[in-house]
């Protein structure tokens, strides 16, 4: 099955999963239970590089599989922002998986490195 991804008015087409990918989805789904059809990779090549608060909430996203986030190189921030709640700032370090859920509700972004 294809599947597009949609964001901010730019439509992402997949490319096949590779070997390291395919190991990488079976290692993360074994830690979290939940099942990937896609993945996307962020590629930060200096603290300089950023990526502005925003909600994973497109209609083509299953809200009920939380969002695995797997860091590998420099430790990076990421800020978390709720309505009515005090924003949380949390080390992503070399090898870390995050889970997120609730994106309709949480923001987050990935600052400006202060390194």
């Amino acid at each position: 099955m294809d599947i597009e991804y949609e964001y901010s008015g730019h439509c992402e087409l997949p490319l096949p999963w590779n070997r390291t990918l395919s190991k990488l989805k079976s290692d993360v789904e074994k830690k979290t239970g939940f099942e990937y059809n896609f993945v996307l990779l962020n590629f930060y090549e200096s603290g300089q590089a950023n990526i502005g608060a925003h909600k994973d909430d497109e209609p083509s996203l299953d809200q009920s599989v939380d969002i695995a986030t797997l860091s590998f190189g420099t430790c990076r921030d990421m800020i978390f922002s709720k309505k009515e709640c005090k924003s949380v700032r949390l080390a992503l370090e070399a090898g870390s998986l995050l889970l997120m859920h609730d994106q309709k509700e949480w923001t987050h972004a990935i600052p400006l490195s202060l390194v």
